[in-house]
């Protein structure tokens, strides 16, 4: 059975909408008194532009192009810089700002590392969200997804539940640790705030996670 499509999938109405949409409300939050450049990584139709609080004097969005969300991407925005790759390679040049909204937690844990440096280089500041796949979250959300996606086997239900996600074999998003990611993004990153997405709760109580954090290599 074929999935439906992505922005179906996630924005079509309802709770999953409202939930989804969460990361677009924090983002516009973090963006009201920002300007200049900005690098998206993950950009998948460039959705993002809409609730930047700022219009950037130059956007640059990589994307993978998983389910054909950079070719919607460039018939909405056939004049932006669109660049597909999934390989943290593709980041270069210098920013104001970088983002990446739901997109790291896909990434393998040592790909995910060399994401972190690249992006800590490219731009002074990074908005970076993620959802929340462990703990009382994670237990209520892997019980009502509709479309079954992440295998766990009762082991990993309840290690991930846990936050023992060291011993759940890592699949897109299974397997995701935002403490753990928090904790890598600190040898590159200043946390200026994290932010539960969509309800101001503690992080472990959320949906998904919002974070600011401060590069100390980038060099200008």
């Amino acid at each position: 059975m074929l999935k439906e499509p992505y922005n179906q999938r996630l924005f079509s109405g309802g709770l999953r909408k409202w939930l989804h949409e969460g990361r677009f409300a924090w983002l516009h939050r973090e963006t009201k008194n920002l300007s200049g450049s900005v690098l998206e990584v993950g950009c998948y139709d460039c959705r993002s532009l809409d609730y930047l609080a700022f219009t950037p004097t130059r956007y640059v969005g990589i994307d993978a192009n998983w389910e054909g969300g950079l070719n919607l991407a460039r018939q909405r925005h056939p004049d932006l810089q669109l660049i597909e790759s999934s390989d943290p390679g593709a980041i270069s040049g210098k920013f104001d700002c970088v983002i990446s909204l739901e997109t790291l937690e896909h990434v393998p844990r040592q790909q995910l590392l060399d994401y972190i440096e690249a992006l800590a280089k490219a731009a002074p500041l990074a908005l970076i969200s993620v959802p929340v796949e462990i703990g009382p979250v994670f237990a209520v959300k892997q019980l009502v997804r509709p479309d079954n996606s992440y295998k766990y086997s009762l082991k990993e239900y309840i290690c991930s539940t846990l936050g023992m996600t060291e011993h759940v074999k890592q699949d897109d998003h299974k397997g995701f640790n935002f403490v753990w990611f928090l904790k890598q993004l600190s040898n590159y990153y200043d946390i200026e705030k994290v932010s539960g997405i969509p309800f101001p709760l503690p992080a472990i109580l959320s949906f998904g996670v919002g974070i600011r954090c401060r590069s100390r290599l980038f060099q200008g």
